[in-house]
C-alpha cells in the first residue's frame, strides 16, 4: 500500500463518522490514527478550530497542525483541502480549501525530488491569484483540481511527451486561454503532429472551462476582471 493511501484509509474513516453525525466513532478513528496519520492530525485541527465533536480549542488545533506539518505531507494536506472543496462532511469553504491545497503544493515542491510523477503529471511552480480570501481559494482550487484532471491525448500518454503552458483563467466571463506553450518533439508536437498539438491545447482548455462549470463559484460578486495565472509543467514517460 502507498504512503498516500495509507494516510487516505483512516482519514475516509472519520470522515464517514462525520457524516453521519457520530462522534463516538470519529473519537474512536482518531485516536486509532492520531500518532500514524498526519491527514488524521490534520483533521484534528479542524476539529478543534471548529468545534466538531469537541469543544473548539484553537491552542489545542494549533499543535495538531503543528505536529502534522513536521511529517510534511503534502497528500495530507491535500486531502483535507478537498474535503473542504466537496463540502459533504466538512463545510464548503473555498478559502479553506485554497489554504489546504496551497499547503499541498507547497511541500510537494519542497519534496520534489522524492517525487515520481504519474503519468498524468502535474507540476505547479506559480498560481497568483487576488486577495479576497473565497474567491482566492476558488481559483487555487480551480487550478489544482484542472491541472489534476487533465486527460492528455491517447497518443502522448502512450507514447509520452513533455512540454510546459501557461493558463489564463477569467472566471467573470468563463474564458481560458492557453499562453507560452512548449512541447518537446513526441506524438504532440512537430510539423508532422500540427493536430495532435491542438488537439492538447484542445484539451487543456476545455478541462479548466470543464471544472469552473462543475464547480459553484462563491456567493458574492465577482470583481470585475478577475483572473488567474497558472503555468504547469507536464512531463508524460
Amino acid at each position: 500500500m502507498s504512503a498516500g493511501a495509507a494516510q487516505a484509509a483512516p482519514l475516509a474513516e472519520a470522515m464517514e463518522a462525520i457524516k453521519s453525525n457520530d462522534c463516538a466513532r470519529l473519537g474512536d478513528a482518531v485516536n486509532r490514527h492520531i500518532d500514524s496519520s498526519a491527514a488524521v492530525q490534520y483533521l484534528a485541527g479542524v476539529m478543534h478550530e471548529e468545534g466538531i465533536c469537541v469543544e473548539r480549542d484553537l491552542d489545542r488545533a494549533g499543535r495538531y497542525y503543528a505536529a502534522a506539518d513536521q511529517r510534511r505531507d503534502g497528500s495530507a494536506a491535500r486531502d483535507i483541502g478537498l474535503e473542504y472543496l466537496k463540502g459533504s462532511e466538512l463545510p464548503r469553504s473555498y478559502a479553506r480549501a485554497g489554504a489546504w491545497l496551497a499547503k499541498s503544493l507547497s511541500m510537494r515542491r519542497e519534496s520534489s525530488s522524492q517525487v515520481r510523477l504519474p503519468r498524468s503529471i502535474v507540476a505547479l511552480p506559480a498560481t497568483h491569484v487576488p486577495p479576497e480570501a473565497e474567491w482566492a481559494g476558488y481559483l487555487v482550487s480551480v487550478g489544482f483540481v484542472s491541472s489534476h484532471t487533465l486527460q492528455y491525448p491517447k497518443e502522448a500518454l502512450r507514447n509520452g511527451t513533455e512540454g510546459s503552458f501557461i493558463a489564463r483563467v477569467c472566471v467573470a466571463d468563463g474564458t481560458v486561454n492557453t499562453t507560452t506553450v512548449k512541447v518537446e518533439p513526441g506524438p504532440v508536437a512537430g510539423t508532422a503532429s500540427v493536430a495532435g498539438r491542438r488537439q492538447l491545447l484542445h484539451a487543456i482548455e476545455e478541462n479548466y472551462d470543464t471544472v469552473m462549470k462543475s464547480m459553484p463559484p462563491p456567493p458574492a460578486p465577482a470583481p470585475g476582471g478577475l483572473c488567474f495565472q497558472q503555468s504547469v509543467v507536464f512531463r508524460i514517460r
